[in-house]
C-alpha cells in the first residue's frame, strides 16, 4: 500500500511573496542610494572647506612669525628700543611692495586681501585654484591684561569654490620687542 499525500508542496516563493521581497528590497536600496550621494556631496564641499582652513592657517602663520618689535627691523635703533618713540627711521612705505618684503608684523596692517591665485610668501608655490584671501586684517586689540600696544588681532578670512567662507582668528603679542634677526 502506497500512501501519497493528496497536497503535495513543492519548495520556492509564490508570486506574491517574490513581489513583496523586490518592493522591499527596491525601497531599502533607494534610501542607501540617497544617504550615499547627500554624503558624496558633502564630501566634496569638506575638502574645499579643509583647503580654506590650510591656506588660512598658512597666511596666520606667516603673519604670525614676523618679529612684532618697537621698530621696523631694519631700523638702527630696533635692537634697543624701549618705545616707539625711540625709532630713528620713518615706518617703511609698502606702496608697491610685495609680501616677500614683509619683515614684521605691523606691515601686514592696511593690507585687505591677498588677490587670487593665492600664493606663499615668496610666490614660488600657489595653492590651489579657486581660492582667494578675502579679508586680512592685522589690528592693535587689548588682550587679557595686555595693552592694545602689545597685542595685535590677526584675522584672514579665506573662500573656495563652492564654499563658505572660513575664518581664523589668532594673536600676536609683543613678547620680544627688540629681537630683530
Amino acid at each position: 500500500m502506497c500512501m501519497h499525500s493528496p497536497e503535495r508542496r513543492h519548495g520556492g516563493f509564490t508570486l506574491i511573496e517574490t513581489v513583496f521581497f523586490i518592493v522591499i528590497v527596491g525601497v531599502a536600496m533607494a534610501g542607501l542610494v540617497s544617504v550615499l550621494a547627500s554624503a558624496m556631496r558633502g564630501g566634496a564641499d569638506t575638502v574645499s572647506q579643509k583647503q580654506a582652513l590650510a591656506i588660512a592657517e598658512a597666511i596666520v602663520e606667516e603673519i604670525a612669525l614676523k618679529p612684532f618689535t618697537w621698530c621696523d627691523p631694519d631700523d638702527p635703533a630696533a635692537a634697543t628700543a624701549t618705545g616707539t618713540g625711540d625709532c630713528t627711521a620713518p615706518a617703511q612705505n609698502h606702496e608697491g611692495a610685495t609680501r616677500a618684503d614683509y619683515d614684521n608684523v605691523s606691515d601686514y596692517q592696511g593690507i585687505a586681501s591677498i588677490a587670487s591665485p593665492v600664493t606663499e610668501q615668496s610666490g614660488t608655490y600657489s595653492f590651489p585654484a579657486g581660492f582667494a584671501v578675502s579679508s586680512l586684517s592685522v589690528t592693535a586689540e587689548a588682550l587679557g591684561g595686555l595693552p592694545a600696544v602689545d597685542s595685535l588681532r590677526i584675522t584672514v578670512t579665506v573662500t573656495g569654490p563652492g564654499t563658505t567662507p572660513v575664518t581664523l582668528d589668532t594673536y600676536r603679542t609683543r613678547y620680544a620687542p627688540n629681537f630683530v634677526d
